[in-house]
């Protein structure tokens, strides 16, 4: 995989997953094509910074839903006639 196929996944630019993980892009190049399976500190930090980033853009995701849901709710009352 390379590192911007591995970026769109997460909805970013690979200069954005670059600040996400703290990783140069050529660090992260390395570990996406699997040139570096040795675990290291930098690639700790990574995964807990990944993980991190998905739980938040989750939590946006699921907020956006509702909120739309809400909305759209809101706009089919004008069906209801008294």
């Amino acid at each position: 995989m390379k590192a911007k196929e591995f970026a769109n996944k997460f909805g970013v630019s690979v200069e954005e997953m670059c600040g996400i993980t703290e990783l140069s892009r050529q660090g992260l190049n390395d570990i996406v094509s699997g040139k570096s399976p040795k675990p290291s500190k930098a690639k700790r930090i990574a995964l807990y910074n990944l993980r991190d980033y998905a739980a938040i853009r989750r939590k946006q995701e699921i907020d956006k839903a509702n909120e739309d849901y809400e909305n759209r709710m809101k706009m089919a009352e004008i069906f209801y006639v008294n």
